[in-house]
């Protein structure tokens, strides 16, 4: 009878021992994720403060940026350029519904030199 007692009693230590130390192990690995994602949320905002400290060529609508010593570009660079990018997208397309090396490394009918 005592010996049962203390078997039962031994059990019962041993399963809430078990559950203690499956808790803390829990708790641990829930902070270290509290953590982890606070650390994630930080990196975040100092790459997008990093980002948009940086100028940029494609603005948002709206946004205007005044540089004084920026180049002055006049409507033909401005519609080279479009045309080019609209010729590269083009040859994007071709290649992408036709997959071949002369499709890959054709002309892509734009100029790539700028006169």
């Amino acid at each position: 009878m005592v010996s049962t007692l203390i078997f039962w009693l031994f059990l019962a230590f041993l399963f809430g021992t078990t559950m203690a130390i499956l808790m803390l192990g829990y708790s641990s690995v829930e902070k270290h994720r509290e953590q982890e994602a606070r650390q994630h949320a930080v990196d975040e905002a100092r790459a997008l403060s990093m980002a948009t400290a940086v100028p940029r060529f494609f603005l948002k609508d709206g946004e205007s940026r005044d540089y004084p010593n920026a180049p002055i570009v006049n409507d033909a660079m401005l519609a080279d350029l479009e045309n080019y990018v609209r010729a590269e997208q083009a040859a994007v397309a071709r290649f992408v519904n036709e997959p071949s090396i002369e499709h890959l490394y054709g002309n892509s009918g734009g100029s790539t030199h700028v006169n």
